[in-house]
């Protein structure tokens, strides 16, 4: 059920929080029959806390009903900065309040509506409010099923947004094209920081297309490409795309199928990149001696000096010949580095290995997209 909006809601008639008198204007605390007693605690904190700026939402079964309410709130609101509402059950007609809200509301930095319902309507929806928006800069869409024009109006709408610096869109059903849109993006967009693409469907030829463009981006430091089968021609793009890109900081290319011919020419092109500090090869298909050249990629990188790839993620290959045995290959990257050191360990514990390695990725990138906002 839609509801009849009011005007100021439709139409964003005025600034929000901005009277003449220079006082802020108090919202009206009202109670939403479409939401639980939990979710009505926040919605009346929003409308009624002056310093209540991070809402947590997620886990409250809110519907597109619901969320209408929410977004209404959000409208004449200047104090939210962050608004969490994942793991609901958010439909994409739903975004049509979202759209409104963001087409008036400057406030807002970050919006999580991951593992919710969304399909490519929403996303187009969406896509239309950040084109009028300017105060989003992190914008959480996992786990969703957004399709391929769901991902193309996405990628399109931030050639036109240039306040977005983060974007996650994992799990969803892409494809190429979109990864395609995505990759013509990055030629033009100078502000977006992060991208996350894992399992997106972009296949080798997304792959090649968003690496070719990386060349001529100078603003995204962290891209996430695991589990989408790119293989030893996606390998050969990036590798490409290494020697020349003085940006990229942080790489995921986790379980795509990457074999010794893709290993042999990402260690070549660590050898001439100077700037990436994680790359996560984990659970490809690798050989132990193909591992060794990356091993030993790293180690003469830290003997001339250059000790930027602190993190070299290589567990889950075809690396072990028994469990308490240095896997053949591996002689010729053995170093004092206290990198490889701990990697050969983890090597010999590859499930550990998997857990501590995911993580620490995931930790890294969150914090150096949280050391960012707090430069704007």
């Amino acid at each position: 059920m839609q509801h009849a909006m009011n005007l100021t809601f439709w139409m964003c008639s005025r600034t929000p929080c901005s009277p003449a008198d220079g006082e802020k204007p108090k919202s009206q605390v009202s109670e939403s029959q479409h939401l639980s007693a939990d979710a009505n605690k926040v919605l009346q904190q929003i409308q009624s806390e002056p310093n209540f700026t991070h809402a947590k939402m997620q886990y409250l079964d809110i519907d597109e009903d619901g969320v209408h309410d929410v977004m209404e709130a959000l409208v004449i609101n200047d104090c939210l900065q962050r608004l969490n509402l994942s793991h609901n059950s958010i439909l994409g007609e739903g975004l049509r309040s979202v759209r409104t809200m963001l087409a008036c509301n400057s406030t807002l930095r970050v919006l999580d509506l991951g593992y919710n319902h969304i399909d490519g309507v929403g996303a187009d929806l969406l896509s239309q409010g950040l084109r009028d928006n300017r105060g989003l800069t992190s914008l959480n869409l996992c786990s969703n099923n957004i399709g391929e024009d769901g991902g193309i109006s996405l990628a399109s709408c931030l050639i036109d947004n240039q306040k977005l610096r983060t974007l996650d869109v994992s799990y969803n059903p892409l494809g190429t094209e979109s990864a395609k849109m995505f990759a013509n993006m990055l030629c033009t967009n100078t502000v977006l920081i992060s991208l996350q693409l894992y399992h997106t469907g972009c296949r080798e030829e997304g792959a090649v297309a968003l690496m070719e463009k990386m060349a001529e981006n100078r603003s995204l430091t962290s891209l996430a490409l695991g589990n989408n089968g790119i293989g030893n021609e996606g390998a050969k793009a990036v590798a490409d795309a290494l020697r020349t890109n003085s940006v990229l900081q942080l790489l995921d290319l986790y379980s795509n199928q990457i074999g010794d011919a893709g290993a042999r020419l990402l260690a070549q092109s660590l050898l001439e990149n100077s700037y990436l500090t994680t790359l996560n090869l984990a659970h490809n298909q690798m050989s132990a001696e193909a591992v060794g050249t990356l091993l030993t990629a790293q180690r003469q990188a830290f003997a001339r000096g250059c000790r930027t790839l602190q993190n070299l993620g290589t567990y889950g290959n075809k690396l072990m010949a028994s469990p308490n045995s240095t896997p053949d290959g591996l002689s010729n990257g053995i170093s004092q580095s206290p990198i490889v050191a701990q990697e050969l360990v983890m090597l010999k514990q590859p499930d550990i290995a998997v857990q501590h390695k995911t993580a620490d990725f995931r930790e890294e990138e969150d914090l150096f997209v949280g050391q960012s906002e707090t430069q704007l």
